[in-house]
């Protein structure tokens, strides 16, 4: 776990968009399945670790800026049609920097002639505060039974491959 969270945000420092957005989104998916009995993956659950090990820093007083649904939402949409847009969201426009502007909520903003609502958020801080989320969480369920179980499964990097079967760094 610790070496996916290492490389997501290695990915974002070094400008790698994509790939540190689409893994980051995948963060609270896989902690909420390896927590979990069956090991299964469900909005249900990214939803709840999200709200917990990430959306206190995205409250301001009175406003919760960017929930769990909100980043189920962007997860879904991302990661299935490569959009930052989904009709089921809060926001019509969610518009990702690699510098500045974290944070920015415009409910009611006015973009080539349209209304629309509108969030800024930085990529670098957006990976690192899931990564962060990830962290605490990791330290809080490493010893569950729950979590050894299914960490099993959980794809492995292999420096030395498999002995006697495959040679070089795999993952599996």
């Amino acid at each position: 776990m610790e070496e996916l969270f290492k490389q997501v945000e290695s990915a974002a420092t070094q400008g790698l968009w994509y790939p540190a957005l689409l893994a980051s989104l995948e963060i609270p998916d896989i902690c909420g399945a390896m927590a979990s009995p069956d090991g299964r993956a469900t909005p249900g659950r990214y939803i709840a670790w999200f709200d917990r090990y990430v959306g206190p820093k995205y409250y301001i007083p009175e406003f919760t800026v960017f929930t769990g649904r909100d980043c189920w939402n962007l997860r879904c949409s991302m990661l299935h049609q490569g959009s930052t847009v989904k009709t089921t969201s809060r926001y019509e426009r969610l518009v990702f920097r690699p510098k500045g502007g974290h944070l920015g909520a415009f409910p009611d903003i006015e973009v080539d002639g349209t209304k629309t609502s509108l969030l800024t958020l930085e990529i670098p801080a957006f990976c690192k505060d899931i990564v962060d989320g990830g962290t605490v969480w990791l330290t809080e369920v490493k010893e569950t039974p729950e979590f050894k179980r299914n960490f099993e499964k959980f794809m492995q990097a292999r420096p030395n491959g498999l002995p006697g079967l495959i040679g070089g760094w795999i993952i599996t």
